[in-house]
């Protein structure tokens, strides 16, 4: 159904609200209370998809072999664009695998223009190709407020030809950039692009300490042996003092 016309009869303002996050497993409650709301001073904005980004000790919360239509986001998106306010945007697990790319390219180029802070994690493949497209195609002033971005990818050479673009189209170096593990190989070419790289889901790992081995059951001095008989000396005489 066109979203346009699933647009709620009642919308309520919230003025002073400034952050909205939404979890779900089913995109249309979280449509419906995004097309309800008025926020004029709405500044951040987190998206969660548990299905597709579940947190740690929870169950699924549906079957896993569910209608594509009921997780795309692409309605909700597309009434969030409308906020011009929105200066940080947390996808988590978001997806719109039912929605073309050209479709989907229009809610997230509005969204991503003015941004300060970015996180797209366990997202749809093609929400970061439509951020290089946006970099590409939109205007200096709409893009050089991004500082942060945290990203789940696995593609680093589309990683390093993003930074790149940013580079040659002269927009600031990333104050911080966060990646998944199997991306830490980044941080050997990113110091052009970055001030502050991240690897998430990684464990620390303490520094090294210098350790001395021993073995459990120290061997005793052993004297070397004497042929007695050959030395001239009596079996029963101390070998290492003669008469």
């Amino acid at each position: 159904m066109d979203w346009v016309s699933r647009q709620a009869p009642k919308r309520f303002t919230l003025p002073v609200l400034t952050s909205l996050r939404i979890g779900y497993s089913c995109t249309d409650p979280a449509f419906w209370l995004v097309a309800r709301l008025d926020l004029p001073r709405l500044s951040s904005v987190m998206l969660h998809d548990f299905r597709r980004c579940p947190e740690a000790g929870l169950p699924p919360l549906i079957p896993e072999k569910a209608e594509p239509k009921w997780t795309d986001a692409y309605d909700v998106l597309m009434i969030l664009m409308q906020s011009i306010t929105i200066t940080k945007l947390t996808l988590r697990g978001v997806e719109c695998f039912s929605s073309s790319f050209e479709e989907v390219t229009e809610p997230l180029h509005a969204l991503f223009q003015g941004l300060k802070s970015l996180t797209l994690i366990k997202c749809d493949s093609q929400f970061f190709h439509i951020l290089h497209n946006t970099t590409l195609e939109s205007s200096f002033q709409a893009l050089e407020r991004l500082s942060d971005l945290a990203i789940t990818c696995y593609d680093y050479s589309m990683v390093l030809e993003y930074l790149r673009l940013r580079k040659a189209r002269g927009l600031p170096r990333l104050n911080t950039l966060s990646v998944n593990s199997k991306m830490a190989i980044l941080r050997h070419f990113t110091n052009d692009f970055v001030s502050n790289f991240h690897v998430r889901g990684t464990v620390k790992r303490k520094p090294r300490q210098d350790i001395t081995f021993s073995h459990p059951y120290l061997r005793q001095p052993r004297y070397r042996r004497v042929n007695l008989k050959t030395r001239g000396l009596n079996p029963q005489q101390d070998p290492f003092h003669s008469t």
